[in-house]
């Protein structure tokens, strides 16, 4: 089912970013500028506010930004840069899903911020991003698999922007209060309409598996509730597996091909 998911649709614009720099349309040295539209989601609550000093920076800045301290400024930015306007890069981003079989995404940015928190009026129309948890696992799949040094970024606790040390959202990285061993992304979110989010990439018993958790019911505003969610997702995936072999009679006798079926991810070996 189709939820609004916020901040976690910008995996699906990391990807592109990525996709643009392996295709060498962009470097990570590039500097970019930041539009008037880029900067005014500095000043948002819950954006992802970081120290915005000066008007320029390199991809790979934008990338710490977006990848660590969850910038909205930041993936605007780059994706102005990669699109050559959010409108354009938005339909680049539904093309995307369409080669991946996503089918009628709602998307209608590239920050995953609904558009009365973007526009500040209380009474302004409410809209945000929509895809589905499992939309949201194939982006990240897709992600991990192609461009893997994507977790260079996710997996840090804490890094340098702007010579200003950011902290990532993430409490399940190493040094965090739900650390937990093979976390290494991806990414956080507080969707204004669908609530607590969070999709998560680890190692687990040789399992490399990606978790989603979509409107978290946090007691009291309990700020770990995400996490627990998760680490107990996790802790079901490593002890219940459920096989499913699919093959012809022939690939199982001769062991050449296995697909196995594990809780819904489809493991190859």
């Amino acid at each position: 089912k189709k939820r609004d998911v916020g901040g976690l649709s910008t995996l699906l614009t990391t990807y592109l970013i990525f996709e643009a720099i392996h295709e060498k349309k962009l470097s990570l040295k590039d500097p970019i500028k930041l539009s008037e539209k880029a900067l005014s989601l500095n000043n948002i609550e819950g954006a992802g506010t970081l120290p915005m000093e000066a008007n320029q920076y390199t991809v790979e800045q934008l990338l710490t930004a977006l990848l660590v301290g969850n910038s909205s400024t930041a993936a605007l930015a780059l994706a102005e840069k990669v699109g050559g306007s959010e409108k354009s890069f938005v339909e680049n981003m539904k093309k995307k899903l369409a080669e991946w079989g996503i089918q009628s995404p709602h998307l209608i940015n590239a920050t995953g911020l609904n558009t009365q928190t973007i526009s500040g009026d209380p009474d302004g129309k409410e809209d945000e991003n929509q895809l589905s948890a499992y939309d949201i696992a194939v982006i990240a799949k897709h992600l991990l698999q192609d461009f893997p040094e994507v977790t260079k970024y996710t997996s840090k606790p804490t890094a340098l922007f702007s010579n200003t040390q950011i902290e990532n959202p993430n409490l399940m990285l190493e040094g965090m209060p739900n650390y937990r061993s093979g976390v290494d992304g991806l990414r956080v979110s507080n969707s204004t309409k669908g609530g607590i989010t969070f999709a998560a990439s680890t190692t687990q018993n040789g399992i490399h598996m990606i978790t989603v958790v979509l409107g978290v019911e946090a007691v009291d505003g309990d700020p770990y509730a995400r996490f627990v969610a998760t680490s107990s997702l996790m802790n079901y995936v490593v002890r219940t597996p459920l096989f499913l072999l699919l093959s012809s009679k022939k690939e199982i006798l001769t062991g050449k091909v296995r697909q196995v079926l594990w809780m819904g991810s489809l493991r190859l070996f």
